[in-house]
């Protein structure tokens, strides 16, 4: 995605989007509304680059909308900062400082309250307890954010928690509920005619076969989130699917689909979307050497990005890592 289709972006999701930013009353709406359109669409779009993977230019967005952000002098602008900062500091790999401006953020938002504010700053602590390794923390908080999501009546919203929910607790041990709530986010994002939420949601689910053993559902899965994904012209998606895709396949068939995702992730410049890709060459490298070098290069890129694996998502990689750790390489003797 250019510039020019990210202000577009930016300036749809102002549109259609702040329904849900603003579902606390008469309060958020004219807060939003002094802050200004141009305001709230330089915090969406910095919000976009952070997801895109982007802490850069999306700290050069934030600087940009701090005089608007400034003068209004509201709780509520003060909070959707604070919230969007959080995401931009994980992005820039730094935990510890997202932590504190989405806990700052959840403060507000309650206060206010605003129940839209809350759902997603509980989603970003969420993340960071399931990135963190703390799993039930992440399943106590997505599910906090998904009741909002359900009693403020924001469908896409609820399939967006529905699939980190269920991702979550099928990590925990929980295969039959963790798959049963990712086909339901599945159902739900056919119900409200997304590509790129039912792509996730069904990409997601096909991992969850995969990490249970069954292959070929996980093929069908990705095969057909691959199919939204570039329905969606989300090339990010594209990449992460091709990807996993491969580690499903046949040998011949995995060598085409990382060139794919290579070529994707490259594009899309984001730091995740390589190291998925790099992890998947680990495990296809032919010797232990290859396979090395490519692990270490994805630790390092996740390290940058700030987004290590969850503990237990990649199963077979960390097998990998344990059968390298127990056959050191030349250098390690």
């Amino acid at each position: 995605m250019q510039d020019g289709d990210h202000v577009l972006a930016a300036e749809a999701a102002v549109r259609g989007g702040t329904e849900e930013l603003q579902a606390g009353g008469a309060a958020p709406k004219e807060a939003a509304a002094a802050l200004s359109v141009d305001g709230l669409a330089v915090l969406v779009l910095a919000d976009r680059h952070a997801e895109r993977g982007e802490p850069d230019r999306a700290t050069a967005l934030l600087d940009a909308a701090r005089p608007a952000v400034e003068a209004v002098d509201d709780p509520w602008g003060t909070a959707l900062d604070d919230l969007v900062h959080a995401r931009v500091r994980l992005a820039a790999g730094r935990p510890d400082e997202a932590q504190a401006r989405a806990a700052a953020a959840l403060a507000v938002f309650e206060s206010l309250p605003d129940a839209a504010g809350r759902m997603r700053a509980l989603e970003v602590l969420g993340y960071l307890d399931e990135v963190a390794g703390d799993l039930t923390g992440a399943v106590r908080r997505y599910g906090d954010a998904l009741l909002l999501a359900v009693q403020g009546g924001w469908p896409h919203a609820q399939c967006h928690l529905s699939v980190r929910l269920g991702s979550v607790t099928d990590l925990l041990g929980d295969h039959a509920a963790g798959r049963q709530r990712l086909a339901e986010a599945t159902a739900l994002a056919r119900r409200v005619a997304s590509p790129s939420l039912l792509a996730w949601a069904g990409n997601t689910l096909a991992l969850a076969d995969a990490r249970a053993g069954d292959r070929a559902a996980a093929e069908r899965g990705h095969r057909q989130a691959l199919g939204w994904y570039r329905y969606a012209g989300s090339v990010a998606g594209i990449a992460m699917t091709a990807a996993a895709l491969a580690r499903v396949s046949t040998p011949a068939r995995a060598a085409a689909l990382l060139d794919q995702a290579e070529r994707a992730a490259v594009a899309t410049r984001d730091p995740r979307a390589v190291a998925y890709v790099v992890e998947g060459r680990a495990l296809t490298a032919r010797t232990d050497e290859r396979a090395r070098h490519f692990v270490a290069l994805a630790r390092r890129l996740r390290t940058e990005a700030g987004r290590p694996r969850v503990p237990g998502e990649q199963p077979d990689l960390d097998r990998l890592e344990e059968r390298l750790r127990d056959c050191p390489g030349p250098g390690d003797r």
